[in-house]
């Protein structure tokens, strides 16, 4: 939803050849038929092919570009080989351009490279033509940029991971807003919490809300 409006503002000042499209990558569920986890199961291990062949057929097949938006490990390559979502891409005869955000993390939660104090934030660097490109990827680590568990097993580079990276910031000055949104009380927003409850059980209580506060992004483990 905070996507959604300002380029829905934007596109209203545009001219129609000039507005920008919004396509939805996940499979289109009928949530008015959900009631349980295992009514999403057989949609949850096609999340990337689904994603992928959006793209192809109503952007590449169309000659058109896009930026595409999704998690991280959706996008990120495993010791150089890309994942489902960019294969399929390549096998279109696209050419991706991978870009993963982060901050000055490089391992644990308190290894940090002093050398992004140098950096501007927000700053997009080249991977492979900067110090960036033999900076050890870790396996315990969800993405570059964000703390391992721990450093037992390496795998591969940050050169082998991404094209690109967004430096957002260093570690103590990232901040994210309370879970909730501003939907909350909406009939749409309401059916959102139900959905939470669905995809992760827990009582209502431990559900996200908002106080209304920016919190640290990254909480020590």
């Amino acid at each position: 939803h905070g996507l959604f409006a300002p380029i829905r503002s934007l596109n209203q000042r545009l001219p129609k050849k000039r507005r920008m499209r919004v396509l939805c990558g996940d499979p289109p569920i009928d949530w008015t038929r959900v009631e349980t986890r295992d009514d999403i199961a057989p949609f949850l291990g096609f999340r990337d092919e689904h994603y992928a062949s959006v793209v192809r057929y109503d952007v590449l097949a169309l000659r058109r570009k896009a930026l595409l938006i999704m998690g991280s490990g959706h996008f990120q390559r495993r010791e150089g080989k890309p994942g489902v979502i960019e294969q399929q891409m390549i096998q279109a005869f696209a050419k991706p351009y991978v870009i993963l955000p982060g901050s000055d993390i490089v391992g644990t939660y308190d290894d940090l490279d002093a050398r992004f104090d140098q950096q501007p934030a927000p700053s997009l660097i080249e991977i492979k033509s900067s110090w960036l490109a033999g900076l050890p990827r870790w396996q315990e680590s969800p993405a570059i940029g964000y703390p391992a568990t721990a450093l037992k097993t390496k795998v591969g580079t940050w050169e082998q991971t991404a094209d690109a990276y967004l430096y957002l910031g260093p570690r103590d000055k990232l901040t994210q807003g309370g879970d909730a949104f501003d939907l909350e009380g909406t009939p749409y927003g309401n059916d959102l919490r139900r959905r939470w409850k669905i995809i992760f059980p827990k009582p209502p209580e431990a559900l996200p809300k908002s106080d209304g506060k920016e919190h640290p992004l990254f909480q020590r483990i």
